[in-house]
């Protein structure tokens, strides 16, 4: 376990239509994302040049074993633009909306709990946003 702090928090994930909380450790600069003795898979960093980037090489890890991350970073409608990347180091994406430009008020934490219906695969994730750009 990590300790409490704004940087250590617990996220959730899910196989076989079960939750199971881990503990990560989120650090900026460089950019990482620690998970220490989880029983699902051991510790391991995940690194990336943004911490939306290191969301996404955890979930391709976890994706490999049909395991999903139950968090705003993970869900299929939820992308950061550049410009949000930049201000916030990826911790904020949007919630896209058809038809409707990103706001303030769509904006998320990407590692706040979301439901198990609202998360998809880093590709489907990838593909919607593509859609929604060319709207």
């Amino acid at each position: 376990m990590f300790p409490t702090g704004e940087n250590a928090r617990t996220i959730y994930l899910y196989k076989d239509g079960k939750e199971f909380p881990i503990e990560i450790k989120i650090i900026e600069n460089p950019n990482e994302i620690l998970v220490h003795n989880s029983e699902i898979f051991g510790s391991n960093k995940f690194v990336g040049t943004d911490l939306f980037e290191c969301l996404v090489q955890l979930r391709l890890f976890l994706e490999a074993q049909s395991i999903y991350v139950l968090c705003n970073g993970s869900r299929i409608d939820v992308y950061p633009s550049r410009l949000i990347r930049q201000m916030t180091n990826g911790r904020m994406a949007y919630i896209l909306k058809s038809n409707t430009p990103v706001s303030s008020e769509f904006l998320v934490n990407i590692f706040d709990k979301t439901d198990a219906n609202k998360v998809g695969t880093v590709k489907e994730q990838i593909e919607f946003y593509k859609n929604w750009e060319q709207r």
